[in-house]
């Protein structure tokens, strides 16, 4: 039932900041496990998915996001394009160790990125918190 839901909509762009925000929101909060793994499978099917404009996501963004995401093993991530082969592929890894300015000197002057930044923090109930920015 969800490859009919998820290949009879029409695709959405890779990076839309909606559709991604939605998607952590939803995992920060906790909703439904049912919900929750539906709009999680949803989301990375379409964003993987691409088949309109021709982009494609190798498997390398998807794991290193799902090794930041779940086993922290990474502080952000560099994504490019590469207009010949029309992929979307991991340009640099930050590790655990690395902070913000690190990310923004690892981002080239003259060229586009696109990024995914882990930012940790501790909140006014000094409960340490986490959360995954896209930065286009």
């Amino acid at each position: 039932m969800i490859n009919q839901i998820l290949f009879k909509t029409p695709p959405l762009n890779l990076f839309s900041p909606i559709l991604f925000s939605t998607f952590l929101h939803l995992q920060e909060n906790k909703t439904s496990n049912f919900l929750s793994n539906l709009l999680a499978s949803f989301t990375m099917a379409m964003a993987f998915k691409m088949a309109t404009t021709g982009m494609w996501v190798t498997d390398e963004c998807k794991n290193s996001y799902m090794d930041m995401k779940w086993k922290k093993n990474h502080r952000y991530i560099v994504y490019k394009i590469d207009e010949k082969s029309r992929l979307v592929t991991v340009d640099k890894v930050g590790g655990p160790a690395e902070n913000y300015e690190d990310l923004a000197a690892a981002l080239p002057k003259d060229d586009c990125r696109y990024a995914v930044f882990d930012f940790d923090f501790v909140t006014v109930d000094n409960c340490r918190k986490s959360k995954i920015f896209f930065i286009a």
